[in-house]
């Protein structure tokens, strides 16, 4: 190999860690990476992932070209992140969302949970953070199913971040779905500098 041909290849190696977005690692570990909000957390094994605008969405079936996804294949699966939103709050009335309970109870009753139950979550050091809260609630779907959400919100570098597993309710794969969704929340991890 050339000299030139090695630097070629240490660049493409290089821009293909580095990008936000992009997953790697070994076959059987591969890992999505956001360098603008500093982290990176496991692809779950067998799972496909899509960047919307710069954060992962997982999926258990392949989705094609159809995002969002209304209508989940039979034993199909979803998790995506959510970021809180980067535009400054006006109303000082509302600084009760900047809190991680605030922002885990606005998040769930947004997404249809009428009395959310918010429950404690233990993160790995590793995950930067030192709290989490979790909710789950059914959201009757346009189409004939009910879609079941488990999410986990948490802090990270001064933001409120959550992470939401849907699934069709009464999927005999929902324990399974369940306990992917945690592992892949609790390899959560800052991106390394």
């Amino acid at each position: 190999m050339t000299n030139r041909a090695r630097v070629y290849c240490i660049a493409g190696i290089l821009m293909a860690t580095t990008a936000c977005g992009r997953s790697y690692g070994a076959p059987t570990e591969r890992r999505f990476v956001c360098n603008k909000f500093g982290f990176t957390m496991l692809v779950p094994r067998g799972w496909s992932v899509k960047t919307i605008g710069v954060l992962p969405m997982f999926f258990s079936f392949d989705p094609g070209d159809s995002i969002p996804v209304i209508h989940l294949p039979e034993g199909g699966a979803t998790i995506n992140m959510e970021i809180e939103s980067e535009a400054p709050r006006a109303d000082s009335s509302l600084q009760w969302l900047r809190t991680l309970r605030g922002y885990a109870t606005a998040i769930a009753k947004a997404g249809g949970a009428t009395d959310p139950v918010l429950q404690p979550v233990e993160l790995p050091v590793e995950a930067g953070t030192s709290q989490a809260l979790m909710a789950s609630w059914d959201l009757p779907m346009r189409s004939p199913e009910t879609h079941h959400t488990v999410m986990v919100c948490w802090e990270f570098r001064g933001k409120l971040l959550d992470a939401r597993l849907h699934y069709v309710k009464g999927d005999p794969k929902g324990t399974e779905h369940e306990k992917v969704f945690f592992e892949t929340v609790r390899s959560f991890r800052p991106a390394q500098k």
